[in-house]
């Protein structure tokens, strides 16, 4: 299902998120780094 693979993908973004620079946590969603 696509629900399941946004939420994979979202749950991967996170984690990257979580990594990164405080000022990345700034972002409202994953296309802002695109």
């Amino acid at each position: 299902m696509v629900e399941d693979k946004e939420q994979e993908q979202h749950q991967q973004f996170r984690e990257m998120v979580e990594r990164s620079p405080p000022k990345f946590k700034s972002f409202p969603s994953p296309n802002a780094l695109i």
